[in-house]
């Protein structure tokens, strides 16, 4: 397929260019099942749902490419009311040069900015889960420097979050970096190293609230906070993350930290250790400073059982106590409920994933958390939940 370009009638008949076009669809399913098992006296918010199963995601997309220089993708997801995932148009100019613009996945630390198809765990962390930007509209320069070992990402983004227009007169500020190993290294031993940063300033809305819930789709809360209509404050978001490959093996550490200043600056922190193994002996590749889908022998004959991988992961949070006194974080603020919430919490999952082939994923993660109970007098942790979660993933 082919495609004239030019500017007007003129330019088009003086200078007519056929540049190839390229386009891929893309799809994608996730359907869960989790079963869960509280503490009989928690006092923690939850689903009412024990055991259940769920169409997670289903996705569908296209990726474009014009020649060398023009690249465009476009998503939707399907589930419950259909809704734009990413859109966006990216110029190539050069390795070491690109420019985005649309609504994409905004580059931040590396467990939520990574693809739920090639993450190592059904869920991300909790901390993860709330101090990443997810989604967002805006632009953004990014390359590969130096023999590919050094990424950037530089960018501007509304800041309001996905498929929402933004509601203030400033934008984020992004700032992603990361060095190590060149994508598509073969090489035994890998490694990274990667710094994160937004900055910017934010106007409440009546659905602005800061939310740390278990790593298990439960509902179960620990930690909510509304943020009064209107009220503006700055909001600053800092992470570290490291990952080594050893062959089949994977240790991967990250650290993030989230600041609100309102009259007063609050903190919410926290981070994960993880690490994994490919018991068949397979090793993990790179791709544009994100860890890609594993390497898989495609097809996987009669005689053998695909890749396994077993996964351990550690994770932890801490919330700022002035969030629980009153007037804490300005004139007015009302504390949240000690009595409910809690301000510090961990979890720990044990995962199995099994690769039939390299389009198809069975996960297995079995998931304790752990929280000061609300009614006692001392922060010793206790067990508020158990879960074994389950997905079937298919991914074109």
């Amino acid at each position: 397929m082919s495609m004239v370009f030019g500017i007007g009638a003129t330019a088009a008949a003086a200078r007519e260019t056929a540049l190839p076009i390229e386009v891929t669809p893309t799809a994608s399913l996730q359907i869960d099942y989790r079963y869960h098992s509280f503490s009989d006296d928690t006092a923690f918010e939850r689903d009412a749902h024990v055991a259940a199963f769920d169409v997670r995601r289903a996705r569908l997309g296209l990726d474009g490419k014009i020649g060398e220089l023009y690249e465009a993708t476009v998503s939707v997801d399907l589930v419950g009311t259909p809704k734009l995932r990413d859109g966006y148009i990216n110029y190539a100019f050069m390795d070491e040069v690109e420019l985005r613009v649309g609504q994409f996945n905004s580059p931040f630390g590396n467990e939520a900015y990574g693809s739920s198809l090639n993450q190592e765990f059904i869920e991300d962390s909790t901390i993860a889960s709330v101090i990443s930007p997810g989604r967002d509209r805006g632009m953004m320069l990014h390359g590969l420097l130096f023999d590919e070992i050094w990424l950037y990402q530089i960018g501007l983004m509304n800041g309001a979050g996905d498929n929402t227009a933004d509601n203030n007169n400033s934008v984020d500020v992004l700032l992603r970096t990361q060095l190590g190993t060149p994508p598509g290294s073969n090489d035994f031993l890998q490694g990274w190293v990667g710094l994160s940063l937004t900055f910017g300033s934010q106007v409440a809305t009546e659905d602005t609230s800061i939310k740390l819930v278990t790593e298990t789709a439960s509902g179960t809360t620990y930690f909510n906070a509304d943020m009064p209509e209107g009220e503006v404050y700055d909001r600053i978001r800092f992470g570290f993350n490291a990952t080594g490959l050893f062959g089949p093996a994977m240790v991967k550490f990250e650290y993030d930290r989230m600041s609100l200043t309102f009259d007063e600056s609050v903190a919410i922190s926290g981070g994960s250790l993880m690490t994994s193994f490919f018991v068949t002996g397979e090793q993990r590749t790179v791709k544009y400073g994100v860890l890609g889908s594993q390497v898989v022998d495609w097809p996987v004959s009669a005689d053998e059982f695909g890749a396994w991988e077993l996964a351990l992961r550690l994770s932890w949070f801490d919330v700022d106590e002035l969030f629980f006194q009153t007037d804490g974080l300005y004139d007015g603020w009302v504390a949240v409920d000690p009595v409910t919430y809690v301000a510090d919490g961990f979890a720990w999952t044990f995962g199995v994933n099994w690769y039939p082939d390299e389009n198809a994923r069975i996960m297995f993660n079995w998931v304790n958390s752990y929280a000061p109970d609300p009614h006692a007098e001392d922060d010793s942790k206790t067990g508020i939940e158990q879960a074994v979660l389950m997905r079937f993933q298919l991914a074109f």
